[in-house]
């Protein structure tokens, strides 16, 4: 497994893993960098990423994507015809949209110190699921609030 510690290494190396590891599907392991994953991912945290068939994946898995020349680790929320939509937790709105060729893999664990999370255990599956409802849900009603606020606030 290769191990990703800055942006600087994301960067110089991103799209040859990408290509490469994703066709041989080994593990790759990245570090986290970012808190928009808060509380579940933390700022020195390593995910253990799976690149699997888009097909596979579902509401609430946790992705990596290649977007704006980085690697970022959010949450899948939905789809709509070939566009993805993913989420940072920590966030009330959904990221822009992406294309599936953008889907290096999902995170099939996270080491934070000394704990290990296995994503592939049923109680993470499901507590996965149901965080991607209620992102979606969280996402979706800020839109509106935004909306709403816009009409009775044209000004503003």
């Amino acid at each position: 497994m290769k191990e990703i510690t800055s942006i600087e290494d994301y960067r110089q190396i991103a799209g040859k893993i990408a290509k490469e590891e994703s066709q041989v599907g080994d593990k790759i392991r990245l570090r986290v960098i970012s808190d928009s994953m808060a509380p579940l991912l933390k700022v020195g945290d390593t995910v253990i990423v799976f690149p699997n068939s888009p097909a596979a994946l579902r509401r609430g898995d946790v992705i990596v994507v290649w977007r704006n020349e980085e690697f970022i680790t959010h949450r899948l929320v939905t789809r709509r015809h070939d566009l993805w939509f993913t989420k940072g937790d920590r966030f009330r709105h959904m990221d822009p949209p992406i294309k599936k060729e953008a889907v290096l893999g999902k995170v099939i664990a996270v080491q934070s110190g000394d704990v290990f999370l296995n994503f592939r255990k049923p109680r993470w599956i499901v507590t996965n699921r149901i965080d991607g409802i209620l992102n979606w849900g969280e996402a979706l009603l800020f839109e509106i609030g935004r909306t709403l606020k816009r009409k009775i606030f044209p000004y503003r």
